[in-house]
């Protein structure tokens, strides 16, 4: 599948081991395997919503088989689910957690398909766990936009990085009209209405005006 390329080779370039040469081009390999998860994920999302189209458009041979199949629940497995995931939790792993909320609300802002569900409650939970821990009123920004450029360069950015890395062919996404919630962060992160997931490490809490 096209996410698994990349993803296979974002996973590569991060835990390729240091050596003293490697050491100077650090950066530009973290760069280089975030790179890779923006378009892994990019692609999954971009499968799911074609698979979806595949699912629940009937053929005239294949009317039966394909309206049956819309009741049918699709598997992620392993790799797509990692795609899926990969760029914001690379960012915020790295600490970068305004890039790592931008790329969550990016995410939520797909058009919803049959196997994307579950992903988008979980991206929802982490968001909200971002938004609760680690956002105050004052340090924060409206869903529809990036990051501000002061807080993008507090993380050694000069743009975020969807903007630096522009996937060829991106998934569908509803209009900035469509977004969910344009209130401060509490009301936002009331959107996922449950705990965040036990599964991932919560980034650590940052001070009042400083995402």
């Amino acid at each position: 599948m096209t996410m698994v390329s990349p993803y296979i080779a974002g996973l590569s370039l991060d835990h390729q081991a240091l050596s003293a040469v490697s050491r100077i081009r650090l950066s530009e390999r973290e760069e280089e395997s975030l790179s890779c998860f923006l378009r892994a994920c990019d692609a999954a999302l971009s499968y799911l919503q074609e698979l979806d189209k595949m699912v629940t458009t009937p053929h005239a041979k294949t009317t039966k088989a394909s309206l049956l199949s819309t009741h049918v629940d699709i598997d992620l497995g392993y790799f797509l689910q990692a795609a899926l995931q990969s760029a914001y939790l690379c960012l915020l792993q790295r600490g970068h957690l305004a890039q790592g909320a931008h790329q969550l609300r990016r995410v939520l802002r797909v058009v919803e398909s049959r196997g994307s569900q579950s992903f988008r409650k979980c991206a929802a939970m982490k968001l909200a766990q971002v938004l609760l821990t680690s956002v105050s009123e004052g340090s924060y920004w409206p869903p529809q936009g990036p990051p501000p450029a002061v807080w993008l360069q507090r993380e050694g950015a000069a743009a975020s990085k969807d903007a630096v890395y522009p996937t060829i062919k991106p998934p569908l996404r509803y209009s900035t009209d469509c977004c969910v919630s344009t209130d401060p962060p509490m009301a936002e992160a009331m959107v996922a209405e449950a705990p965040p997931p036990d599964s991932v490490d919560p980034p650590s809490r940052l001070e009042k005006g400083h995402l």
